[in-house]
């Protein structure tokens, strides 16, 4: 006979709501790893080069292309900053889901994406 451990409606709410984040998050750091990598090979950059026009170290570019851990705020101002773009383009869904339609043009599209706004 085992002990019955039953979750009420409230820890379901709080497990499902950790999960959405946890999903949301995860989304987020394959997209702005997929879109900064688009626009590396945009600049023909590897990591080291990025690194080095960022001023970010080459662990937090690393990281995140990796999809550890997405980057600080003045990691991310640094990182836009090397490409031209606003650094709020890295994380707009809808910004970042045209310039990766755009190949070869990713950084323009930012550009013109935030310039429509």
């Amino acid at each position: 006979m085992g002990v019955h451990f039953s979750l009420g409606n409230k820890d379901m709410k709080a497990i499902n709501m950790k999960e959405s984040r946890d999903d949301l998050e995860r989304a987020l750091k394959v997209r702005v790893s997929r879109l900064v990598r688009a626009l590396m090979a945009e600049r023909g950059w590897v990591q080291t080069d990025l690194a080095r026009e960022s001023g970010a170290s080459q662990k937090t570019i690393s990281n995140l292309l990796s999809q550890t851990h997405l980057p600080g705020v003045v990691n991310l101002e640094r990182i836009a900053g090397a490409f031209g773009v606003p650094s709020w383009t890295l994380l707009h869904a809808p910004a970042a889901e045209e310039a990766l339609r755009s190949p070869g043009r990713a950084i323009k599209t930012l550009r013109s994406y935030a310039d429509r706004l």
